[in-house]
């Protein structure tokens, strides 16, 4: 995966009307991600290597899978003498939105700026500063700004950390905008919490614009020589809404002496906030199990469920894994506890999935609409090459099928990829990849880091060449199918 972030820079244009290609400049542009626009149309995301010391830079290119028609734009982000950063490109409202933050160490103050380009011409369409707030020096990854779209895509959400001292209490800006972004509401709370105990992790907003805003407060000392201890981490969602002017706190709560593992809130189709956690307790062994929250739509209370890990599930999961006849040599056995949660999958039938990771394997847990699992999978990850590197690995869902695909792209003489379907027990079902773009192998190498699901329905597969050296200039193949056209059992 790390090789494949090094591809390069400028459009070779098409080898066919169902394939797109783009050439990358290893010394200038690192390839970023593919954006679905449409059915046919991506944009592809570049960004140089701005650790240089010079201005980042974006290179967008709009790509249509069906004729030739392809446009590029170069962005500088700088203001003046200040660099930007860049917090998050995505699509939202049929546009390109590039988020991004502009640090002035004068006054100490980032501004937030959201921009706007139709995602065909790449023209700028809309350009507007969303917030303008004391922070410390931030970073791309920094949590004092972030976003969050409604289910239904008709409002976008920010939240603005206003960050001046370390031992302030937690100041934040909340807004809430429609497609025209037209200013819905806005808010400012001050928090029980002081700035350096605190953490934001991230933010979902129903479609009446009620905000949610998920993150981490440390209960224990804080010092130079502090050991954080999970256990005292408090983990809690905030409800915001326009009509009430203080952010009710959903605390989490667990047995005496059990912390989580991991936790990840979302909303599902139908709106309900859920927090799914893996617990554990250290105790003579160790205990652990899943942790259930859950608020419906228009609750004003929410319900927790503490749950022990569903043994059985997980026993036969082993077990499938173990006797696999091609991922079982590649399984080492570990705890449920030892697993952190990634994503939650919702589905638009009311049941959802969880995929975890322990390092050497994934998990995956498959919910009924009331939250109760259904099965529970296990899926080793394969290994390449004489270090026993990981193949990169991504999951993909239609309807009540689940697809886990791993590939790896710098040992052509090993196996290119290995597709399992998640059967309704967790089985693992070998399949195969039936598309045109595997057809070009060994020349181009099927990358499962770079594919992306575009809908229930489709997904772009993407393939990288595998030139010698690994840092030499690159091209990239992406192609756009129908899941249930390519991926195949055995």
């Amino acid at each position: 995966m790390k090789k494949l972030l090094i591809l390069l820079c400028s459009i070779l244009g098409f080898v066919s009307l169902s394939f797109a290609q783009a050439r990358l400049d290893t010394n200038v542009f690192i390839f970023s991600r593919l954006l679905p626009v449409s059915p046919t149309q991506v944009v592809t995301v570049q960004q140089n290597w701005s650790s240089t010391g010079a201005p980042l830079q974006l290179y967008f290119q709009s790509i249509s899978s069906i004729n030739a028609a392809k446009t590029e734009k170069l962005v500088s982000l700088k203001t003046g003498p200040f660099k930007a950063q860049l917090k998050d490109v995505f699509v939202w409202n049929g546009v390109l939105n590039l988020l991004t933050s502009v640090y002035h160490p004068g006054p100490g103050r980032s501004n937030f700026l959201l921009q706007q380009f139709d995602s065909k011409t790449l023209k700028e369409k809309h350009s507007q500063l969303i917030d303008a707030v004391a922070t410390p020096r931030p970073s791309s990854d920094s949590p004092y700004l972030g976003y969050c779209i409604s289910p239904d895509s008709s409002h976008i959400g920010f939240y603005s950390w206003i960050y001046a001292y370390s031992e302030d209490s937690v100041r934040l800006n909340v807004q809430v905008y429609n497609r025209s972004l037209e200013k819905q509401w806005s808010k400012q709370y001050t928090l029980p919490y002081l700035n350096n105990r605190f953490l934001i992790n991230n933010c979902a907003l129903r479609n009446n614009g009620e905000f949610f805003l998920f993150a981490e407060n440390y209960a224990g000392r804080i010092g130079a020589a502090t050991v954080i201890k999970a256990s005292l981490i408090e983990h809690m969602a905030l409800h915001m809404r326009r009509d009430v002017d203080t952010a009710k706190v959903l605390r989490t709560q667990l047995a005496k002496g059990a912390h989580f593992s991991s936790l990840k809130f979302g909303l599902a189709s139908d709106e309900t906030l859920y927090g799914i956690g893996i617990w554990q307790a250290p105790r003579f062994t160790t205990e652990s199990g899943l942790y259930i929250l859950k608020m419906p739509l228009g609750a004003a209370n929410y319900t927790q469920n503490i749950e022990e890990f569903p043994k059985t599930l997980y026993q036969n999961a082993e077990r499938l894994a173990r006797q696999d006849s091609v991922l079982g040599e590649h399984y080492t056995p570990t705890g449920f506890f030892n697993y952190t949660i990634y994503k939650l999958y919702f589905q638009t039938t009311g049941q959802m999935y969880l995929l975890a990771t322990s390092g050497n394997a994934n998990m995956l847990i498959r919910f009924d609409d009331q939250a109760k699992p259904q099965y529970l999978s296990i899926i080793p990850r394969m290994k390449y090459g004489f270090f026993d590197a990981l193949y990169d690995g991504n999951l993909f869902i239609k309807g009540d099928t689940a697809f886990f695909l791993q590939t790896q792209i710098e040992m052509p003489a090993e196996t290119p990829y290995k597709l399992v379907r998640i059967g309704p027990k967790g089985e693992l079902i070998h399949g195969v990849v039936q598309s045109r773009i595997t057809g070009r192998r060994p020349q181009f190498m099927l990358s499962a880091f770079y594919c992306e699901q575009i809908d229930d329905h489709r997904i772009i597969l993407t393939a990288t060449d595998n030139q010698i050296p690994y840092n030499a200039p690159r091209t990239l193949t992406f192609r756009i199918e129908e899941i249930n056209q390519v991926f195949k059992d055995n």
